[in-house]
C-alpha cells in the first residue's frame, strides 16, 4: 500500500495564502485548460509574443508560483519554446480545499502527484475516476475536501510542537481512517437495495430509471477495480481481526 509520507514531506511547507479574485481566477483557468495545449497559457518568457491581455496576467502568474501553486514545464520540442503551467502539490491542495467543482481529468491527468497518489488512486484507479457518475464523483471531491482539512488541522495541530515524529504517524492514521470511511459509504451506496431507492425526490420514473441504469454501470466499474477490491477485502480483514473476539 502507497505510503502517505512524500505527500505529508511535501505539504508540510503549506501555508494558505489569502489570494486575490485574480489570482484564484487564474489559477482556476489554468486547472480547468491545462490538458489543452491548443489554450495554453502562454509563458512569460514568450512577453515579446503575447497579447497585451496576457502581458497584464504575468504579475498574478509570478505570484502563483511565488505561492508555488504553479510551475512551468517544457512541451515537447515540436513546440520550440513552448512552456506550460502545471499545478504543483500546494496548488492541488489549494483547490481540493476551497471547492468541489472541478473535473475528474483534472484528478487523472494529476494521478502521479503525490497527493493524489495517497489519498486517491491508491485506492481507486483511474479508470473509475474517468467513468465516474455524477453521484460517485460528489462523494470522491467531498472525500479530498474532508482529506485536506484533516491533513491542514493536523499541519496546524503538530508544527507549533515541531513533533515531526508523531504529527506524521497521528495523520497517516487519520487519513486512513477517512479512505476506509470513504470505502464503506461507497459500498453501501452501491447496494443494490440502495442503489433502487436512491434519488426519492425524483418522482419521474423514466429519469428514475435512468438514474439506477447510470449507477449500475458505475457498480459494475467499481466491481472490476482491483485496487478498490483489494481495499475492500482489507477493511473486511481489519473488521474481523477487530470483532472476532466477541
Amino acid at each position: 500500500m502507497y505510503e502517505y509520507t512524500t505527500y505529508l514531506s511535501e505539504i508540510s511547507g503549506y501555508e494558505k495564502p489569502n489570494l486575490e479574485e485574480t489570482e484564484k481566477s487564474l489559477l482556476y483557468r489554468i486547472m480547468n485548460t491545462y490538458e489543452s495545449s491548443a489554450r495554453r497559457i502562454a509563458s512569460h518568457l514568450n512577453v515579446k509574443r503575447l497579447s497585451s491581455q496576457h502581458k497584464s496576467q504575468i504579475p498574478t502568474m509570478k505570484r502563483l508560483q511565488e505561492y508555488q501553486f504553479i510551475k512551468e514545464v517544457q512541451q515537447s520540442s515540436l513546440f520550440r519554446d513552448s512552456r506550460y503551467y502545471k499545478l504543483t502539490t500546494f496548488g492541488l491542495f489549494y483547490i481540493f480545499s476551497n471547492t468541489l467543482n472541478y473535473s475528474p481529468q483534472l484528478l487523472t491527468d494529476h494521478r502521479d502527484s503525490s497527493i493524489l497518489k495517497a489519498l486517491l488512486f491508491q485506492y481507486l484507479q483511474p479508470n473509475t475516476i474517468r467513468q465516474s457518475t455524477g453521484r460517485f464523483y460528489a462523494i470522491i471531491t467531498q472525500y479530498l475536501n474532508d482529506c485536506c482539512r484533516i491533513t491542514a488541522n493536523g499541519l496546524s495541530k503538530f508544527k507549533p510542537l515541531n513533533n515531526i515524529e508523531l504529527g506524521p504517524i497521528q495523520l497517516d492514521y487519520d487519513l486512513r481512517q477517512e479512505a476506509k470511511v470513504l470505502g464503506t459509504k461507497l459500498t453501501i451506496m452501491y447496494n443494490e437495495s440502495n442503489l433502487l431507492a436512491g434519488n426519492p425526490d425524483i418522482t419521474d420514473e423514466n429519469k428514475r430509471l435512468s438514474l439506477y441504469e447510470q449507477e449500475s454501470t458505475m457498480k459494475t466499474i467499481l466491481s472490476r477495480d482491483g485496487r478498490f477490491l483489494e481495499f475492500l477485502d482489507m477493511i473486511y480483514r481489519e473488521f474481523r481481526e477487530t470483532f472476532s473476539g466477541f
